[in-house]
């Protein structure tokens, strides 16, 4: 059989064919003919192209090798495994550690020396902020008057007691005036 007698009998099957379709599928198959693809992509421009404009005038546009090759369009592919990086997780957990230890110090401070007598760095200033917050929203109306609120964090409290003078605490930002309250630092053990 050489390829002139392969085309005969291409032919007499194709002219045998039921009807259209079944030969045009027959004839795509036997010659990898398909329909054609079409890719389309908007201008960068919009406004730059006339919407009256044919394709064949308007400019083309740029389309990727992914989606001409695939009709798909293209992927930043997997995702990359996660690197481990005992290192960095060690030394993070060692910057944490500190932090926590001069957190212990500082709220040990604001209990022994008080709040009133010194300047508060940042440390015991965002210790004492968060004390009092706690304090602030754990405190409740008695009679249509506020009553005591304490606020408890890491075995250090704070009180917050009704007072007519109010008090102050100075930080390395400036003060802090809690009217109408007198603040009080213990320690959770001398509860």
């Amino acid at each position: 059989m050489n390829r002139s007698t392969q085309l005969r009998h291409l032919a007499e099957w194709v002219h045998g064919a039921p009807d259209d379709g079944a030969a045009h599928a027959l004839m795509g198959a036997a010659f990898n003919m398909r329909s054609a693809r079409h890719l389309g992509s908007a201008h960068e421009d919009g406004e730059q192209i006339s919407p009256n404009a044919t394709w064949w005038d308007a400019p083309g546009v740029e389309v990727s090798v992914t989606l001409f090759r695939s009709d798909r369009a293209p992927s930043t592919g997997v995702p990359k495994p996660v690197r481990r990086n005992p290192g960095a997780k060690a030394a993070l957990r060692e910057r944490q550690a500190e932090d926590r230890a001069a957190e212990r110090r500082a709220a040990r401070d604001l209990v022994s020396d008080g709040a009133h007598t010194r300047v508060l760095d940042e440390t015991d200033t965002r210790i004492l902020l968060r004390l009092v917050t706690k304090a602030l929203e754990s405190r409740s109306v008695v009679a249509g008057r506020l009553s005591s609120a304490d606020g408890t964090d890491g075995g250090t409290t704070v009180r917050l007691v009704p007072s007519e003078q109010g008090s102050t605490v100075r930080t390395a930002q400036g003060s802090i005036h809690l009217p109408g309250f007198r603040l009080e630092l213990l320690s959770g053990k001398g509860k």
